[in-house]
């Protein structure tokens, strides 16, 4: 019975999450919510998870805050942790208009040691932050897959072969 108490708490978070960002994409087209919750008990509201991202300069810059709102205190006080309201974020820029190439910054908030307060108290929180430069490309099949890459097999061969022509043309001018 846990199971499908879990099951149908989790249907009804992403349900709940659905209609909330079909709402406010109604408003405001830039802005996206979800969120991911599996009851109202205390213990799962200590573990809300909420991701608010906002995109800028038509799709282009996206700045996303990702993580849980309320800490892990008695009071279960909203807020007294600025680190947890804050939560992971990311800085999202795509490089060409397509998407293709993109530049991202992102801070992240780790525990050292799992869930362990006596452990955490001494050794702290730390966050992992840094900047990736990506490509994306996106592929209906694994047969496409496979044709992209050798296409570029291919294309690589063909430029070396043309360098390689163009430097036997320079050195035998040079040698004349």
């Amino acid at each position: 019975a846990a199971v499908s108490t879990q099951a149908i708490g989790a249907s009804v978070s992403e349900l709940l999450s659905n209609q909330l960002s079909y709402w406010v994409t109604q408003v405001d087209e830039n802005l996206e919510i979800d969120f991911d919750i599996n009851s109202l008990s205390e213990e799962d509201l200590n573990t809300f998870q909420l991701r608010l991202s906002y995109s800028f300069l038509d799709g282009r810059l996206r700045v996303t805050r990702d993580g849980r709102i309320l800490n892990d205190n008695a009071d279960g006080g909203v807020g007294s942790d600025i680190v947890t309201l804050i939560g992971d974020w990311s800085v999202e820029f795509l490089l060409t208009p397509d998407g293709l190439f993109r530049i991202k910054m992102y801070s992240r908030n780790n525990l050292n040691n799992g869930n362990n307060p006596t452990l955490n108290s001494y050794f702290g929180q730390t966050t992992t932050t840094g900047v990736s430069l990506m490509h994306t490309q996106s592929f209906n099949n694994v047969n496409e897959l496979f044709d992209f890459i050798r296409e570029r097999r291919e294309n690589n061969v063909e430029a070396q072969q043309a360098e390689d022509s163009v430097r036997n043309q320079s050195s035998k001018v040079d040698s004349q």
